[in-house]
């Protein structure tokens, strides 16, 4: 069993002039002789998560494997903190992306991947698109294409219960609730993914999601649970000239709308 700590809350926030801001979830999980990261975040989230790793008693050097989900900038932005960890990717994902004919296409950034092809560091290269497997004993894998050729998701044994990690694939609450697929490369193949992880969470309602961008969710009887912290926790917002904490409600869309 794996002890479970956030080092980076995804957000399910866009903007009407700056798009997604790309603040994606980053999750470390802990026994006695591994460290493990589900995706590294992006670039702004660098500092955070090391000061979240001190709080731990860790340095990015204590981490031994960095599971991707896929190979999009704002999940793989902090690739380079973690010199002695093996990466785990899907071949299919590592080969659509350092091949990708526009290396700068949107999403996709080529400092990092160009890291991810150079380094050193021990690669393992996850492959079949039809089933997954077991990582190492309590951290599983399986396939879940569309917002990306090779996405993939975890499942992670932990002391407090079953994780999913569904990176992009169910990237927040919105997805998981309506079923409907967001900035999908193959809508289909989305559609698939999602519903694989919702037959997943609905036959088993102990099992906690942690998706790209949004907090640690649950669907209990159709109805999708919230169980990170609130707006108030974790979002500092300044309206009408009000700067610090203030109430906001999260809308279906993703947007915020200040409360009276």
């Amino acid at each position: 069993m794996y002890d479970a700590h956030p080092l980076a809350h995804g957000f399910p926030i866009k903007s009407a002039f700056h798009g997604g801001f790309g603040w994606s979830s980053v999750n470390l999980f802990r026994t006695e002789d591994r460290v493990v990261i589900v995706d590294t975040g992006s670039p702004t989230h660098g500092g955070m998560v090391r000061a979240n790793l001190a709080e731990l008693g860790l340095t990015t050097a204590d981490v031994t494997d960095v599971l991707l989900t896929h190979l999009h900038w704002d999940h793989v932005g902090n690739i380079g903190m973690f010199p002695e960890a093996t990466i785990t990717v899907h071949q299919v994902e590592y080969d659509w992306a350092t091949n990708h004919p526009e290396p700068d296409a949107v999403f996709l950034s080529k400092p990092y991947l160009d890291y991810v092809v150079a380094t050193e560091q021990p690669k393992n290269f996850l492959t079949g698109m039809d089933a997954g497997g077991e990582l190492f004993p309590g951290i599983s894998w399986f396939p879940t294409p569309g917002h990306t050729p090779g996405h993939i998701a975890f499942r992670v044994a932990t002391t407090e219960g079953g994780v999913l990690l569904s990176g992009d694939a169910v990237k927040n609450r919105v997805e998981l609730y309506t079923g409907v697929p967001d900035l999908s490369m193959d809508l289909e193949a989305s559609q698939r993914s999602i519903d694989t992880v919702r037959a997943i969470l609905t036959d088993d309602s102990s099992i906690s999601l942690l998706p790209g961008h949004d907090n640690r969710l649950r669907m209990v009887d159709g109805e999708v649970l919230d169980e990170g912290p609130t707006l108030r926790e974790i979002f500092t917002v300044n309206f009408d000239g009000k700067a610090g904490p203030v109430e906001v409600e999260l809308n279906a869309n993703g947007t915020l709308t200040p409360v009276a």
